[in-house]
């Protein structure tokens, strides 16, 4: 399926470059969870198995079961007095079986499962249509996207902080200026029409799973506290070493071509992780997950690297990292005029995670990482095929 329509309207050629088509293999290399907004509710799952697998009921069929009126009631009431802070706090098979309906008489499918057996806990859904799971080619479009603006600051600097320290463009109107300046101010101008991205093909079912991540705080990792964010928050994930493809066009009229693609998200990525390795209050397992991933962009094996879903970083999608790039030798210091810009915001997240902040490297301060094996989410290796 893809959901980009081709605009058909006459334009100049850019370049010479002819319209190119490839079809590009992609390959998680860690959890990858892009959300459709909708949840795993409470009481739509039950896990078995010490916690191998989680069993997601067919609600409708269940409730279509109940041959008693009064069962209804009795169920809305077991819930009710069996909710603690949005959590159940018995056992959702036992809960339905108390009334006279079995759910696993309904089971709508089975997916692998690292949540805790009685975590009970709403699950956020990974995309997808009447269950057919897939990557949406407007993910990987909009990474390479930012990975344009990237690289077109990373060239003009001098811009982007002109930009920035305009006091004739409003704050809140600052990031729609450092867009439009480097990409076109409608969609008349707007180049990236003519770079069109497939949804992917189907995943199979197996290739995902239920895991927890968590919010890792570095701020208090420094100050040597506990964590108030290290709560979980579960989300339906596709694995690790996943494979998926999708089709790449470049029509007539975008600016770069394939190896210019490539070489901007590589020089974009390799940015975002050389930002984190600055960090030495992330975990040893996510510094080392980052060194193997920077070795593999120097060597340069042909492919280039994203990240994207949700927990994918701050990072990957703003210009931060440019003042950070380019604040070397500056002695007046990109980061005052960050923190300009978030002091006047009406966002209170975003004031609170920069006050105090002392360096580039102690903002953002939470990333979002796999609990399992803290490692960040969202990174995927994309080869032509």
């Amino acid at each position: 399926m893809n959901i980009f329509r081709p605009n058909e309207s006459k334009t100049k050629p850019n370049n010479g470059i002819n319209p190119t088509k490839k079809i590009l293999k992609i390959t998680t290399i860690s959890p990858l969870n892009i959300g459709n907004g909708d949840v795993y509710a409470n009481m739509d799952y039950y896990i078995e198995n010490n916690k191998a697998k989680a069993k997601i009921i067919n609600i409708e069929e269940l409730f279509e079961s109940i041959d008693d009126i009064n069962k209804i009631n009795k169920l809305v009431n077991l819930i009710k007095h069996n909710m603690d802070n949005n959590r159940m706090k018995g056992g959702v098979k036992e809960t339905y079986e108390s009334i006279g309906l079995y759910p696993d008489e309904h089971i709508l499918k089975e997916v692998d499962c690292k949540i805790n057996k009685d975590a009970r806990v709403q699950v956020r859904k990974f995309i997808n249509q009447n269950g057919k799971y897939y990557v949406p080619g407007s993910s990987l479009k909009g990474a390479i996207r930012t990975a344009y603006i990237f690289d077109y600051y990373d060239k003009n600097i001098g811009k982007l902080v002109n930009i920035l320290e305009n006091k004739k463009i409003y704050d809140n109107k600052k990031g729609n200026e450092v867009v439009n300046t480097a990409i076109g101010r409608n969609i008349k101008d707007d180049f990236f029409k003519y770079l069109l991205i497939t949804d992917s093909n189907i995943i199979p079912q197996e290739n995902f799973e239920f895991i927890n991540t968590i919010r890792y705080n570095t701020m208090d990792v420094r100050k040597d506290k506990k964590s108030s964010n290290n709560i979980p928050e579960p989300k339906e994930v596709l694995k690790k070493n996943s494979e998926l493809s999708v089709e790449l066009t470049i029509k007539d009229g975008f600016p770069k071509n394939f190896e210019d693609i490539k070489n901007m998200c590589n020089k974009f990525s390799k940015t975002i992780i050389e930002f984190e390795l600055n960090n030495k209050y992330l975990p040893d397992e996510t510094i080392k997950f980052y060194n193997n991933l920077l070795n593999n962009i120097k060597n340069n094996d042909n492919s280039f690297y994203l990240t994207i879903g949700s927990g994918s970083s701050y990072l990957s999608k703003t210009i931060y990292l440019l003042l950070w790039k380019h604040d070397k030798g500056n002695t007046k210091g990109y980061l005052n005029i960050m923190k300009n810009i978030f002091e006047k915001e009406k966002n209170r997240k975003l004031k609170a995670s920069l006050k105090g902040a002392r360096h580039y490297i102690e903002f953002p301060r939470t990333r979002v990482l796999d609990s399992n094996k803290n490692i960040p989410m969202g990174w995927v290796k994309i080869t032509e095929e």
